[in-house]
């Protein structure tokens, strides 16, 4: 089981659209937590044509009230379209409702943290939407229980130089608290075009700096490469339909790659104990 913690310092590299990727690409069941107050993949990738009042606050509320914390995230978490309730699970628990609750998750990372852990049980890795990383680091608690965390940049001076405090803040804390997780970077790179490339509409700057460039600067290894195809990730940001044409893309293939190789690339095809039903909590608008 992993849980995977997905950040960035600025420059928008898409971390919650790489996240939903990851979560609908990954090689078994995956749930996706949402972590801030904006709620896109509500109103991005499922297109605001769903409502519920599911949310993290509520789990949350069950952790100071409760030691069932791990059944709250089941509660609240709804299923994507993807969901096979038979076969691999695609699950989100919504994020917050006001950037009033902030606080209130910064004081219950522990046993949330812990109930994330605990779906170890059900053989559902997570993947975890942090957004861009606040001036203190990783939630302690989070980062203790965390497999990998990846800070996403893009190739650019500017995305790269911005990453540099937060690089060296991930390095810090991981000494600091002895950390097991696998710290590294995770680059959204504009790929080679090449004759047998699918790429719509490549963004025609240059690649940037390359791998060994960036290592040089940042205190932390390239662990992947997701595909810069603006065109083929508005369709996991926005929503709208995904064709043959988003399934052979190489943004696609990216995102199936680095999925693979987070959850092990001898990700266990046995049937694990049943995932108790996640809750719809879903009416058309």
């Amino acid at each position: 089981m992993t849980i995977t913690v997905l950040t960035s310092a600025s420059g928008s590299p898409g971390v919650t659209t790489t996240a939903v990727g990851l979560t609908l690409h990954w090689p078994g069941s995956c749930l996706l937590v949402e972590t801030d107050f904006q709620r896109a993949v509500l109103t991005g990738y499922l297109g605001g044509n769903h409502r519920t009042k599911n949310s993290l606050v509520h789990v949350i509320n069950a952790a100071r009230i409760s030691s069932s914390v791990r059944e709250a995230v089941w509660q609240q978490s709804i299923a994507l379209p993807e969901d096979d309730p038979e076969g691999h699970r695609r699950l989100l628990l919504p994020g917050l409702d006001s950037p009033n609750t902030a606080k209130a998750l910064a004081g219950s990372w522990k046993p949330i943290a812990a109930a994330l852990q605990g779906l170890d049980a059900t053989g559902t890795d997570v993947v975890v939407d942090l957004g861009r990383l606040a001036p203190a680091g990783i939630p302690v608690e989070l980062l203790n229980v965390a497999t990998h965390v990846l800070l996403m940049t893009k190739p650019t001076l500017r995305s790269v130089g911005a990453s540099h405090w937060a690089a060296h803040r991930l390095i810090d804390q991981g000494t600091q608290h002895g950390t097991s997780a696998r710290l590294g970077l995770l680059i959204v790179r504009r790929p080679l075009v090449t004759k047998t490339s699918l790429i719509t509409r490549a963004d025609p700057t240059p690649r940037g700096f390359d791998n060994v460039e960036i290592e040089a600067f940042l205190p932390l290894k390239v662990r992947g490469t997701i595909t810069h195809d603006p065109v083929q990730a508005a369709l996991l940001s926005d929503g709208g339909p995904r064709g043959p044409k988003f399934a052979r893309s190489s943004y696609v293939a990216s995102l199936v790659g680095v999925a693979r190789d987070l959850a092990g690339t001898n990700h266990s095809s046995q049937r694990q104990p049943p995932i108790p039903s996640a809750t719809t909590g879903q009416e058309n608008a």
